[in-house]
């Protein structure tokens, strides 16, 4: 029967290596937050709301990732897509 050291040891090592792998691929964009996303303001009943609008590719797959203030409660991202259906999202 395996000992815990024996389970816990590789699992911890994978895990560190993924995080390392993860670490290196964020984009160099990403690290700096050089990205800027055009800026606009949407009412929803009586409430004004200012958004950052993610119309690209680039701007949909950062979102709000790598945004690591909070974000204000009238504030937001507004993701638009060329045609109408089911989309995947992810965030890191």
């Amino acid at each position: 029967m395996a000992t815990r050291a024996q389970i816990l040891i590789p699992i911890a090592a994978a895990a560190f290596i993924v995080g390392i792998v993860g670490v290196l691929n964020i984009p160099s964009d990403a690290k700096l937050g050089s990205i800027e996303f055009p800026m606009g303001t949407i009412k929803l009943d009586d409430e004004i709301l200012q958004v950052q609008i993610a119309e690209t590719k680039e701007l949909r797959a950062r979102g709000l990732s790598w945004n690591f203030e909070e974000l204000p409660y009238d504030q937001g991202v507004l993701f638009v897509f060329d045609k109408p259906g089911t989309q995947d999202m992810w965030m890191m």
